[in-house]
């Protein structure tokens, strides 16, 4: 009804409709009119419009008022409008006036959408997973870099392999829970269907290898060192014949015993 009123009071046209999310930006078009004096953008809030911008020709740079510095672009070309930082406060009406013929200025009806609770949740969530994955990282690090179990103690030593795939297996389980949730929302996509299987065997391999290290400490307690020679040989020789994969290994015990 609004737009009628504006439409008949003010002889606009309606020529633009944009959905746009918070946080985004939006770019609205002037009406395309060579030799432009003057353009003019306006916000209709109710039935007062408020000016976001005016342009000179015989000026370099536009004036842009008082709620907008720095969150608009002016193109000077063609007179388009880049609204920047988006709020749902900037649902509305935005009109464009040029050499102040109102009978040919073009309006752009904005509405700003806010993210859905599920995909807030999402964001959420996957936020969570990455901060654990990142502890995770910098924990393997900090073990990587130690000379000896000796250093931090047998016992702390044994329990920070565990700790490392825990936290990697509650990340990846996170994001798992993650694709399923966008899935439900936006429908199945093959995409989220394999990252989810990702997701969900890489937990999957966390939490055994969690157990093991639970129940057999003896296959994860030895030297950071010598587990990555055994992941660089195993590497090597796999690349080279399809059964090196598992000689490397056999080796190695054979060696130690």
């Amino acid at each position: 009804m609004l737009l009628l009123l504006l439409g008949s009071s003010h002889g606009v046209e309606i020529t633009e409709r944009k959905l746009a999310a918070e946080g985004s930006s939006v770019m609205m078009h002037a009406p395309a009119i060579s030799n432009v004096n003057i353009t003019e953008w306006e916000y209709i809030e109710g039935i007062t419009p408020k000016f976001i911008l005016q342009y000179f020709a015989t000026s370099q740079h536009p004036v842009i008022y008082s709620g907008y510095e720095g969150r608009v672009v002016f193109y000077q070309t063609n007179g388009s409008l880049l609204l920047q930082q988006l709020r749902k406060a900037d649902s509305g009406v935005y009109k464009a006036t040029v050499d102040l013929m109102e009978d040919k200025a073009r309006t752009t009806i904005l509405e700003v959408i806010g993210l859905l609770p599920p995909f807030r949740a999402a964001v959420k969530i996957t936020v969570a997973a990455l901060v654990l994955a990142v502890i995770a990282a910098i924990s393997f690090v900090i073990w990587l870099l130690q000379p000896g179990k000796h250093r931090l103690g047998k016992e702390v030593w044994a329990w920070v392999p565990s700790s490392i795939t825990g936290l990697l297996g509650i990340s990846c389980l996170l994001l798992f829970v993650t694709s399923v949730i966008w899935m439900h929302e936006e429908g199945p996509s093959a995409v989220f269907i394999l990252h989810g299987l990702c997701f969900l065997a890489a937990a999957m391999t966390a939490v055994l290898m969690a157990v093991i290290s639970r129940y057999k400490p003896e296959v994860l307690a030895c030297c950071p060192a010598q587990i990555c020679e055994l992941l660089v040989g195993t590497q090597t020789l796999g690349a080279q014949s399809p059964t090196g994969a598992m000689e490397q290994p056999l080796r190695l015990s054979l060696r130690e015993r």
